[in-house]
């Protein structure tokens, strides 16, 4: 379990994610089923891949945080036992107090402004399937960790409460689908697909309802549980209209501060970062909610190309979250640059901003150059390079064709 924990479960699950978003794709033609967009679900994966790489240099302070204060709590006597990583009875007493956490900690993002402006990328896609599950945050990660230290209270260590939040998140992807009915008696206790497309919904009355993540019996408890019902509309009550995950993921941010300049005190301003995302005492009559149904798809002779580059994409991050401790830090470094050159330059080409195509170009020169200095001197890791130099030259030669090619009309009108 130490060495699975280690390794980075989330990491290890990557090939097992775009295995199965295939096979939901595949699934859902073969049902005649609108459920996926290749634009919305690449926005989708590349906000999971800007989470998860910036959650290389930043997990292990995490656990640093909350391996201090649970010394601090055993030094203090405040814990009520002393469990060891091994043991199995930590473990389940961990995933249960750590689904507890997450349900509070879930509930404060919907109703906290500033906490909602981390997590409202989650929500902004406007389809739901499995590829919406990796729309994860950029920021949660740095203040989340928080809500789990009353599990600390229960003498476990640290990696223990990481390894079972990892088994949370990992339950939840398989919950985002709407080709899975609902499931009888199992809906009582646990979160279901059912249950979870209710708390993606904008209807009226699934808006705040099922923050579970595995155990639906804390929204029964708490009073914020709702079946469904009527067909969901999926999305947020603003919709986002960019395919750019990095924007998704401070657009928020943006309108929040806009709108606490509008408010008639600075008590008002202040009071506004931790209130609900309805509250606003300024009552701001001419916001403009935008409207729903973008799809816009600029560079559709682009499509083959992109979506192929989500396994190779996949692999990265793989090796990233999967290998980063044992990296140097420069490589780690460059990854991630790599990653988020990545995010933008598949947003722009979707969106066909001018920029794009000068950043997916540089997105393939930066590795070309750097591994063509490497393969010139004898090492252990030619083979690795050399891949990279052919896939690199591959790609930039697909990349020129394919600017060739007519632009297909778009699916449907923005």
């Amino acid at each position: 379990m130490e060495i699975l924990v280690s390794l980075n479960p989330i990491g290890i699950a990557i090939p097992f994610f775009l295995g199965l978003i295939i096979l939901e794709v595949w699934v859902a033609k073969k049902r005649k089923a609108d459920v996926y967009r290749l634009n919305d679900a690449m926005t989708d994966i590349a906000s999971g891949m800007g989470d998860q790489s910036l959650g290389i240099f930043f997990n292990a302070a995490s656990v640093a945080m909350l391996g201090a204060i649970a010394a601090w709590m055993q030094e203090s006597s405040l814990t009520i036992a002393h469990f060891e990583q091994n043991d199995p009875w930590a473990w389940v007493l961990t995933m249960i107090g750590v689904d507890f956490c997450f349900y509070w900690y879930h509930r404060f993002c919907h109703r906290v402004n500033w906490a909602w402006a981390t997590h409202a990328v989650h929500h902004h896609s406007e389809d739901y399937n499995l590829a919406v599950a990796l729309r994860q945050p950029f920021l949660a990660k740095y203040f989340s960790w928080a809500f789990y230290i009353p599990v600390l209270l229960l003498g476990v260590p640290p990696l223990v409460i990481m390894g079972s939040l990892a088994f949370n998140l990992l339950y939840q992807f398989w919950i985002h689908t709407q080709l899975i009915n609902k499931m009888g008696p199992f809906e009582w206790v646990f979160n279901t697909p059912a249950h979870h497309r209710v708390h993606h919904g904008t209807n009226p009355q699934y808006i705040d309802k099922n923050y579970a993540g595995i155990l639906i019996i804390w929204d029964r408890m708490f009073g914020t549980f709702a079946l469904e019902e009527e067909r969901v509309v999926y999305g947020t009550i603003k919709p986002v209209r960019s395919w750019n995950a990095v924007w998704s993921n401070f657009v928020v941010w943006k309108e929040l501060w806009e709108k606490s300049k509008k408010q008639k005190n600075l008590w008002d301003a202040f009071r506004l970062w931790w209130m609900p995302p309805e509250w606003d005492p300024a009552n701001d009559p001419q916001e403009d909610l935008g409207d729903r149904g973008y799809n816009v798809s600029r560079n559709t002779q682009f499509n083959t190309y992109l979506a192929s580059q989500v396994p190779m994409a996949g692999s990265v991050m793989a090796v990233l979250m999967l290998f980063g401790k044992s990296l140097p830090l420069w490589l780690s470094v460059l990854g991630v640059a790599w990653v988020f050159l990545t995010i933008l330059s598949w947003g722009g080409l979707f969106e066909g901003k001018n920029w794009s195509k000068s950043l997916e170009v540089s997105k393939f020169m930066l590795p070309l150059t750097v591994a063509s200095a490497f393969l010139v001197q004898p090492n252990t890791w030619q083979w690795a390079q050399g891949l990279i130099v052919v896939i690199c030259i591959f790609y930039l030669g697909w990349f020129f064709i394919a600017q060739k090619k007519p632009i297909e009309p778009e699916a449907s009108p923005s």
